[in-house]
């Protein structure tokens, strides 16, 4: 088998390069008739080479997708998964939404202390809420059989914590920031109306839609008060350690549960325009120590003036002095418009996504509505030599009109083969 290889070399005083075209035999080193020059500093990072690879070397998976429905939504791929739950995409067949389906084992449930009861306590709190800043959740499916609970909500695209970590610098610029913060103290002035405490709120637990908009979710450890209780003092909290307050840190028995969740929203805005925690710790220990002392630095320029007052406001160590959502909501920060001056941290796609977003369920809807109708059909793994047969033949019988061209199949790359003496780029 021969390959063409087409590479550019540049020179020192070259800047557009030459290219050159040239037959490598399956023996011959690609570059064996090149010379040199020792005195030249560049190194082979100057030369970009690419490789024509045979189409009977590019394997494709061409086995069909096990179609799992689920009521009326037709299953998709895992987008993510925890210690205890999986969720994957799905679509509704009656209205083509795309929804997010919650897998929970009850198995997995009982070996988390209070685990069955958070999660039953949950779904008994969203299935009540309706806010546009609120995760929804759609419907719920209980199979004793296999011991699952199947929680069917709207679907997002995107977690804020992924978008930072993914980011060059760590954060979002203030604008950005700032639009994302602004709706979720919308969602929190809900939540409140509604005398819930969610108990969680950080990056991990705001997504978003694919519309940009931000939802609260996972309300496992969330709280609704009693509706005759005179205030918002609550007994317990189940939050990630380093969005607790110091009340919590420094283990007191009971503590407003309004002002748990400003503090957390303020470690949270903070992380949005720094990157970075304001309270760190190698244990859990020394992070409390440093919690309950309340003392942490504000970086500059990252943050003006008007910012650090918003900041500390909503982290002070003192609870009757912490800002109330209200006051945080008045606040000339939060009522301040920012332009778009710089570019925005974008939506990261999932792995293997190719960028587009696009629907994980449509191999599964393929192979529910058409049936294999070739022998080439029923291979596991085809080349694209023998996809590319099939294309000419069916050409050459008018195949353009035919029903076979409206449903043509769309295969995934799985594997090209290394050619020996080649590198693949």
């Amino acid at each position: 088998m021969e390959l063409r290889q087409s590479f550019i070399l540049k020179g020192d005083d070259d800047e557009s390069g030459q290219c050159f075209d040239m037959e490598v035999g399956e023996d011959e080193p690609p570059f064996d008739n090149i010379i040199w020059d020792d005195d030249n500093d560049e190194d082979l990072s100057m030369l970009m080479a690419v490789q024509r690879v045979n189409s009977q070397d590019i394997v494709y998976d061409n086995r069909a997708q096990k179609v799992k429905i689920l009521g009326k939504y037709i299953m998709g791929d895992v987008l993510g998964e925890g210690s205890y739950a999986k969720v994957k995409e799905a679509i509704d067949k009656e209205n083509l939404c795309r929804r997010a389906v919650k897998i929970m084992k009850r198995k997995k449930l009982r070996k988390i202390p209070r685990g069955e009861e958070n999660v039953e306590r949950e779904i008994k709190l969203i299935s009540q809420l309706n806010h546009h800043n609120v995760m929804k959740l759609v419907e719920v499916f209980y199979n004793d059989e296999k011991g699952k609970i199947y929680m069917v909500l709207e679907y997002c695209c995107a977690v804020l914590k992924d978008m930072l970590e993914q980011s060059p610098f760590k954060k979002f610029p203030i604008w950005q920031a700032h639009y994302y913060f602004f709706q979720l103290t919308e969602g929190l002035e809900y939540l409140q109306s509604n005398r819930i405490v969610h108990k969680d709120i950080k990056p991990g637990n705001l997504l978003l839609n694919n519309a940009g908009i931000l939802k609260i979710a996972d309300f496992g450890v969330a709280e609704k008060l009693d509706l005759f209780a005179p205030d918002d003092t609550i007994t317990m909290s189940q939050g990630t350690p380093v969005f607790q307050p110091p009340e919590i840190a420094i283990g007191e028995d009971q503590f407003s549960g309004f002002k748990v969740d400003i503090w957390s929203s303020g470690v949270t805005l903070y992380n949005f325009v720094t990157g970075e925690y304001p309270f760190e710790g190698d244990t859990i220990f020394r992070l409390f120590e440093n919690i309950a002392k309340g003392e942490f630095n504000v970086p500059r320029p990252e943050i003006d003036s008007v910012l650090e007052s918003l900041i500390h406001g909503m982290l002070c160590k003192s609870i009757s002095k912490r800002f109330t959502l209200k006051e945080v909501r008045q606040h000339d920060w939060c009522k301040k418009r920012f332009p778009c001056n710089s570019p925005p941290v974008t939506v990261t796609p999932r792995e293997g996504d190719n960028g587009s977003l696009s629907m994980s369920v449509l191999p599964y809807l393929y192979t529910l509505h058409y049936e294999q109708d070739s022998e080439l059909d029923e291979q596991e793994y085809v080349t694209e030599h023998d996809l590319n047969n099939r294309k000419l033949g069916a050409e050459g019988e008018d195949f353009v009109g035919s029903p076979e061209h409206q449903r043509e199949k769309t295969t995934r790359c799985i594997k090209v083969r290394k050619i020996s003496g080649c590198t693949l780029f």
